[in-house]
């Protein structure tokens, strides 16, 4: 029952398919097991007995059969009857009937590119053309220029994405090289799917599995929930047929990929794209440069560095203009008119720039800083927003966007109210996150596999950051205006070298950061906080995420 999707080479995908089934989950909504609704139920009920009672009485004087002579066989026939024309007509009535054409309503397309960069799009001021689709959706909407993750990587900042709950309240912030048990979100957890399809909304997710599949609690909510294919190309077809097909129906969209997540096998023309000249000797430097540099400690030469770069950016265009044509069809079908899109990332890449690749170890702005651009009837154009946000924001304004009277976020931020406002909110000043892991340590500047545990958090509003460790012990801190590459740790001064204004924002943000881990409750507390907490993973999510690099 599902697709089958192997890597044989780079950059070429081999697709299984299985036709029928593949009508069933990605096109018709009325496939979705759900509870109808009593008003619908009743008029089928009585319909049944209606047409038992004419059976008993035509049967009772045209059927002499020997069967129909006893009492309890006509009992049993007469209710083996009903109930089956009882399914029958509910087979064929979708549980949810799509409104009339005279009802207002909004959709919403979260789209989350995993393990983008902000700083590589053009948006975000790229210099080479990675992004130009997405580009066009910045200049048609809402661009958020210090958008901050809560988590460097996928399933904390994906969680927080959709219950607006930070790592530490969701509790799935522990990265721990495990092959066997993770945690899973607790099951008294509201998460923003089961809030809208409460709503009459139709929920569905199209994803690169991994770190937000089903095992981790991602699913519940979702009407259909796919995570069988890791890259966009995969399912492309299959998002823009759905939306074909329902596009009379109010939905929400999830649709996520893997794309621009290591190993960088963009397909022809990509590839070449952005390679700086001479690259072709040294193509194999994109092979597991990463682990490698992890294990010797040697990093990759410029050259070998550009050329891995040059693969990101191809990934990055690759992936955009299969975004331009679910861009292009929403527009072209009247879809785009009553629709909210949000574009972002659960985090991005460090390439080398503290001496570390990948993610999920710090807390730098390659990782945490994330695009996060809107779209939608209702906003402003070209409009740049430069007070910080947070990706637990963004369950909020959904349910804003859609005047759904509930609430997700404990402090209760409306970011949306401020954007068509054009003021900034109360407490959006500063912007938190936090990274948990063992299985990594730290000696002369590289990183390596270990039993080590450690924890960081951080605090920062658009000018100055602070990195402390778990406690809230001050380790780090920048000035971003006059350092945006995080070099220089202020820190480190005397005290009579750090300027009053530098010395004023550290003091605010280990404030901030105090008051936040006071009035924050972590997971342990809630009704279902013990219960079935971490569970075995199945074999496909483990290969999953070996195919992904997160476990051996």
């Amino acid at each position: 029952e599902r697709n089958s999707v192997r890597e044989i080479q780079a950059g070429e995908l081999l697709t299984v398919e299985l036709q029928d089934i593949n009508e069933l989950f990605y096109c018709e909504p009325e496939v979705r097991l759900l509870p109808r609704p009593p008003w619908l139920i009743a008029p089928c009920l009585l319909f049944s007995l209606a047409v038992g009672f004419v059976a008993f009485f035509y049967f009772e004087r045209h059927w002499h059969h020997w069967l129909w002579k006893s009492k309890s066989c006509r009992a049993a026939l007469l209710c083996t009857g009903g109930l089956y024309l009882l399914f029958s007509v509910l087979a064929f009535v979708p549980a949810r009937l799509p409104p009339t054409g005279n009802e207002a309503w909004r959709n919403v397309i979260l789209i989350s590119m995993d393990t983008l960069r902000y700083d590589h799009l053009g948006a975000y001021g790229y210099i080479k053309p990675t992004s130009p689709h997405i580009d066009q959706l910045a200049r048609d909407g809402v661009v958020f220029k210090n958008a901050v993750s809560q988590a460097p990587w996928t399933l904390p900042a994906h969680m927080t994405l959709f219950t607006a709950l930070y790592p530490s309240e969701h509790g799935l912030d522990l990265y721990s090289n495990d092959r066997r048990k993770w945690r899973r979100l607790a099951a008294d957890t509201p998460l923003l799917a089961e809030v809208l399809g409460r709503h009459g909304f139709v929920t569905v997710g199209f994803t690169g599995g991994g770190f937000v599949r089903p095992a981790f609690g991602f699913s519940r909510g979702f009407d259909m929930y796919r995570t069988d294919a890791r890259r966009l190309e995969c399912f492309h077809d299959k998002v823009l047929d759905w939306l074909s097909r329902n596009r009379d129906w109010p939905f929400f969209l999830f649709v996520h990929f893997y794309n621009c997540h290591r190993h960088y096998k963009p397909p022809a023309p990509y590839n070449e794209l952005f390679a700086p000249p001479g690259s072709e000797e040294i193509k194999d430097c994109n092979r597991n440069f990463c682990k490698s540099a992890e294990k010797t400690g040697r990093l990759p030469s410029a050259a070998e560095l550009a050329y891995i770069v040059s693969q990101y950016d191809g990934e990055i265009r690759f992936a955009d203009e299969l975004l331009g044509e679910m861009f292009n069809h929403l527009d072209h079908s009247g879809l785009a008119d009553k629709t909210l899109i949000i574009f972002t990332s659960d985090h991005g890449e460090e390439f080398f720039e503290h001496g570390n690749c990948d993610h999920i170890k710090s807390l730098y702005d390659p990782l945490i800083k994330v695009p996060l651009i809107l779209r939608g009837p209702g906003l402003p154009a070209d409009v740049q927003i430069s007070w910080p946000v947070e990706l637990k924001d963004v369950p909020q304004l959904v349910l804003d966007y859609l005047e759904i009277p509930e609430t997700l976020d404990r402090e209760d931020r409306h970011i949306l109210a401020a954007v068509q406002q054009g003021e900034e909110p109360d407490g959006s000043g500063v912007a938190f996150s936090e990274a948990r892991h063992k299985g990594y340590e730290i000696r002369d500047g590289q990183w390596f596999h270990s039993e080590w545990r450690r924890g960081i958090r951080s605090m920062q509003s658009d000018e100055f950051k602070l990195i402390s460790s778990e406690e809230g012990a001050p380790l780090e801190f920048y000035n971003l205006g006059r350092d945006p590459l995080e070099k220089e740790n202020l820190l480190g001064h005397a005290e009579d070298r750090q300027d009053g204004r530098s010395r004023n924002a550290l003091h605010y943000l280990r404030q901030c950061l105090s008051e936040k881990l006071e009035s924050m409750p972590t997971y342990q507390q809630g009704s279902d906080r013990s219960a079935g907490w971490e569970s075995a993973l199945d074999e496909e999510t483990l290969e999953q995420l070996r195919t992904l690099g997160y476990i051996e």
